[in-house]
């Protein structure tokens, strides 16, 4: 009252509550690093504490007292017990994992709070030896190491990409725990990709951060391919062929063998191997003498004649223009022309040309008449035409485009002059006409075609080199255009002079070391006799006195490299020997034999005056 305070007052007991949750659980199926992903869970504090709780809120903190704390989802209302939290959420700078309980008037100031389990469990390593040898593609075995802690990890994917991001990536495969490895297939086109990135998959999602790795792309493809031609002999070679190992070799040397080759182009078209597989270190390989450029790949040579009113425009010869390989005058038809071709399977041969008459009937003044020596002809069924009052395009000259027809008969009155003529054909559409024949399968091969190129694929545990390395050969071929002789020996079956001869321009001297002369047989060198050798860039030789050339009548010269001698003679010619004799003498021979006769033997009566032959 206003007098005095009550001596004895009411009393309430207090009851302090303190609650708090127990046995808080993370199972973070996040396999990054900072990132947590998964359920949590706990256990409620039970009563009377129960009583008064009215939410869970989930937080990460710094530290037990829940600084700096972020919310994980919403407020967990009591009854539940867990919370979900979702793939790939951050946990940055942050180490704690704590529950605060709120009743109906507050939030508790001091949470329970435990450390985060944060799982980050990406590959050890990844391994990838590239095997295939080729540059910009790969092949071989992707390896990865298992991660130190496999609980939450059920599966493994591996991408492409072209940098450690994941923007452009391709999926390569998805592999289940246990399998550290994938075969690449050789061959394997790398385009803009320069990285494998290899993630870890839990239950929940894959990771975000893969191990990446550079795709080192080994690339063997010999260096400096050389061929040295000492072989002087059209269509026959020899030498060393020499190469350098590649670049990537010295680094790293996935080469087990070379592989040599010939072949008819730089891709390998018809390639034929020149030697055994030769072992990594070696880098030559011997061409013997003699050895001859044939290929598999048979061939037929056909040569037509044809001839056209009024002028040929163009030949086309499997989507080639060959007009230029015509030989004769193009603009009338008086004059024939000839081509020759080998026979492409299934290829187009289109001649085309026009007359010149703008309003006459085509068929009847213009006309086309051709014949080849395999036996096809404008007689032939099976000529197609195309035919325009105006030029044609480039497309129907080629033989390709649409509108194709058959032929009409023509009444034009061209003829071939040097052979029986076939029936003549033309266009119906205009004077401006295209004809096309189209050849089948070779079925009477004429030759099998010549090697062109020199080939060296690398080749690895796995396989060879698809991209070779390739050198396109140039042949030593030395000929000679004349030979010149004249006898100063007067005595029968004996010569003496200087042998001369000029070198073909069309001649590579550049490996010849001499010329070898000597007495043959005949003009191929049967029963031969050296006489003489002479050095490179001298192109005489001084026969000596008194040379007996017997039952020889022919001069023959080789050129020599140093690797061999030809094997055919790159000139030849008839030893006239210069003599006068007496006729009495019946056992001397004059190119023939001795018979009866009278005075001198002499050259230039071609012996008869003593009634023998040359």
């Amino acid at each position: 009252s206003d007098l005095a305070l009550q001596t004895t007052p009411a009393a309430v007991r207090i009851f302090d509550i303190e609650a708090k949750v127990e046995d808080i659980t993370l199972i973070d199926k996040d396999l990054d690093s900072t990132e947590i992903g998964g359920p949590i869970s706990w256990i409620p504090p039970g009563p009377p504490a129960i009583n008064v709780v009215w939410l869970f809120r989930v937080v990460t903190a710094t530290d037990d007292a829940g600084s700096d704390r972020s919310q994980l989802g919403d407020d967990v209302p009591v009854g539940i017990n867990e919370l979900f939290a979702p793939a790939e959420t951050s946990v940055e700078g942050k180490g704690r994992l704590a529950i605060f309980i709120a009743s109906t008037l507050c939030e508790q100031t001091t949470p329970t709070a435990v450390p985060i389990n944060d799982t980050h469990q990406p590959v050890s390593f990844v391994w990838f030896p590239d095997f295939d040898l080729d540059s910009a593609e790969i092949g071989g075995r992707v390896e990865w190491g298992t991660p130190l802690d496999v609980d939450q990890i059920v599966n493994y994917v591996v991408f492409f990409a072209p940098g450690i991001g994941t923007v452009g990536r391709f999926h390569i495969g998805t592999f289940p725990i246990g399998t550290n490895s994938l075969v690449l297939p050789t061959d394997t086109p790398m385009g803009s990709f320069t990285h494998f990135l290899v993630y870890t998959k839990s239950p929940l999602a894959e990771s975000s951060m893969p191990f990446s790795y550079e795709i080192d792309d080994i690339d063997s493809t010999v260096l400096n391919l050389r061929f040295t031609d000492l072989d002087l002999d059209a269509d026959e070679i020899g030498g060393n062929i020499t190469w350098d190992p590649a670049g990537d070799t010295l680094r790293f040397n996935r080469v087990e063998h070379y592989h040599v080759y010939f072949a008819l182009d730089a891709g390998g078209y018809y390639r034929d191997q020149v030697a055994d597989d030769l072992m990594s270190g070696t880098n030559q390989v011997l061409v013997l003498a003699d050895t001859l450029l044939v290929s598999r790949l048979e061939q037929t040579v056909v040569t037509c004649t044809f001839t056209m009113a009024d002028v040929i425009d163009s030949v086309f010869y499997d989507g080639n223009n060959i007009t230029d390989q015509v030989i004769g005058d193009l603009s009338g038809w008086l004059f024939e022309k000839t081509v020759t071709i080998i026979q492409e399977p299934f290829a187009y041969l289109v001649i085309s040309g026009h007359g010149s008459d703008f309003d006459a009937d085509v068929c009847f003044v213009s006309g086309f008449l051709i014949t080849c020596t395999d036996g096809v002809s404008s007689d032939s069924e099976g000529w197609e035409s195309y035919g325009l009052a105006e030029p044609l395009d480039p497309l129907h000259l080629k033989g390709e485009g649409t509108g194709w027809n058959t032929t009409c008969n023509s009444s034009s009155g061209i003829f071939l002059a040097s052979q029986e003529s076939p029936g003549k054909i033309w266009a119906s559409g205009g004077r401006y006409g295209a004809f096309r024949w189209r050849h089948g399968t070779i079925a009477d091969p004429t030759q099998n075609a010549t090697h062109t190129h020199i080939l060296t694929y690398s080749r690895s545990m796995l396989q060879e080199q698809t991209t070779p390395a390739a050198l396109k050969i140039s042949q030593s071929h030395v000929l000679f255009s004349q030979i010149l002789f004249e006898d100063l020996d007067w005595d029968m079956e004996e010569v003496s002079g200087l042998v001369r001869w000029f070198v073909s321009p069309s001649s590579d001297t550049r490996e010849v070391v001499e010329y070898v002369v000597y007495l043959a047989m005949d003009m191929v060198g049967t029963g031969r006799i050296e006489i003489g050798r002479v050095p490179n860039g001298t192109a005489y030789f001084d026969v000596p006195m008194n040379t007996d050339h017997g039952n020889m009548t022919h001069f023959v010269i080789y050129a020599a490299s140093f690797l061999v001698e030809q094997s055919t003679p790159c000139g030849a010619m008839v030893i006239y020997n210069s003599f006068t004799h007496p006729c009495g003498e019946l056992d001397v021979q004059c190119s023939g034999y001795a018979t009866e006769g009278v005075g001198s033997c002499t050259p230039s009566t071609e012996c008869s005056d003593c009634g023998l032959t040359m």
